[in-house]
């Protein structure tokens, strides 16, 4: 296991390669296994957070999509798999 830091989080192998696109690009989509720290290594570099997996969050953004996109980026939208296809 690596070594964490202050508040305990393990770096991943895929730290450095997101630092990398996140500079570049306007969206990236972190997929993988649950539990295996996506969220956690999202919220490092997020300056806003949608966390969906909150009902009122998720009410919101079903009220006004546009939140979606708004805030400081880079903007993380947490599980938004539970925001419904139109």
């Amino acid at each position: 296991m690596g070594a964490t830091d202050a508040v305990g989080y393990i770096p991943r192998i895929v730290d450095r390669r997101l630092d990398e696109m996140l500079a570049g690009l306007p969206a990236v989509s972190l997929e993988g296994p649950r539990a295996v720290g996506k969220t956690e290594t999202a919220l490092r570099r997020a300056r806003t957070v949608h966390r969906l997996d909150d009902e009122q969050q998720l009410e919101l953004m079903f009220g006004d999509p546009s939140r979606l996109t708004g805030g400081e980026p880079p903007v993380l939208i947490d599980e938004w798999q539970r925001y419904p296809a139109s």
